[in-house]
């Protein structure tokens, strides 16, 4: 999921509107991520119930602040499987997504 999230969201850097769908792997849990004027995002949390969305409240962040997250949040899975010596295909898509 996180490879998925860096990728979308430097799509994202680069156009002057859109938006991407940052999903969770379980549950019916999302992020709308909405361009909201240059180097700001829109984030609105949503839930699927029943084939309903239910919303949350939206929050306005800096772009390069939440990029910088999510590869913090990768390196730092990165670390963590390499010190207890695991290997996937996933973490070598991280790898990949980080270390271009």
């Amino acid at each position: 999921m996180l490879a998925h999230w860096l990728r979308a969201l430097s799509a994202l850097r680069f156009k002057k509107s859109g938006s991407v769908e940052l999903g969770f792997m379980d549950g019916p849990y999302s992020v709308g991520v909405n361009k909201a004027v240059s180097g700001q995002l829109s984030l609105l949390p949503r839930e699927r119930r029943n084939k309903a969305s239910v919303k949350g409240t939206s929050t306005v962040v800096d772009e390069e602040y939440l990029i910088e997250n999510v590869k913090a949040t990768i390196r730092s899975a990165i670390e963590s499987c390499e010190q207890m010596k695991i290997t996937s295909r996933d973490l070598t898509e991280l790898r990949e997504v980080i270390e271009p």
